[in-house]
């Protein structure tokens, strides 16, 4: 039987963040980690359900009326539609 190499959680963490804060699509993560479309967004899943629960006292996803106004208040800050929140 023939298996892959496993991609190290460097490579992975790399892949996450770049995707995070470069915007680019699973391609563009496929070509600069050489990893396949479908790790790509096994990583990024991952990644997300990690940072949500290990960071969820300081990380809120805004709800309701809070959701309106942050999507608004980006909307008239900078044009960007359907933006929920930022982290800085």
């Amino acid at each position: 039987m023939k298996y892959r190499f496993a991609i190290l959680v460097g490579i992975r963490v790399k892949c996450f963040l770049y995707k995070l804060f470069h915007g680019v699509d699973y391609l563009q993560c496929n070509d600069i980690f050489t990893m396949g479309k479908s790790l790509v967004n096994m990583v990024l899943h991952n990644f997300s359900f990690v940072v949500n629960e290990v960071f969820k006292n300081w990380i809120r996803w805004p709800q309701g009326d809070d959701l309106s106004w942050v999507m608004v208040g980006f909307r008239n800050l900078c044009g960007l539609l359907s933006i929920h929140g930022v982290i800085t």
